[in-house]
């Protein structure tokens, strides 16, 4: 099985702003979620956001994956005991889950990124 879900989300202006999508197989949509959701509401810059770990709950395992890698911000102890006290079944996985790609202009400057999970780099030209 496998998805797409590129997402761009539009300013006010009518720009876009924020540009994502992940390579992955079924955990293509929860890592895309999670790009949006570390960009939107945490203000992180495109670094910070391709470095915190990801979550994945593939609903046919009894199991919520988060990862574990020695070059990914570890996922905070808080957040793990809070979903393992909703009733996830959090589990480690030494692996990467899904490579995303951004494009951002949410912090007043034009960012672009490839996932670190892979040795991905972003470039921006500037052209007058």
């Amino acid at each position: 099985m496998s998805s797409s879900s590129p997402s761009i989300v539009f300013g006010s202006d009518g720009e876009a702003s924020f540009v994502t999508g992940a390579a992955g197989g079924s955990r293509i949509i929860s890592s895309t979620l999670l790009s949006l959701i570390n960009a939107l509401d945490w203000r992180m810059t495109l670094t910070e956001n391709f470095k915190a770990a990801r979550i994945h709950d593939q609903l046919q395992e009894s199991k919520t994956f988060f990862e574990v890698l020695d070059f990914i911000t570890p996922l905070k102890p808080r957040v793990q005991s809070g979903l393992d006290s909703l009733g996830y079944n959090m589990t480690a996985r030494a692996g990467v889950t899904s490579i995303v790609t951004s494009v951002s202009k949410l912090l007043g400057r034009t960012e672009a990124a490839g996932d670190p999970r892979k040795k991905g780099t972003g470039i921006v030209i500037e052209v007058d």
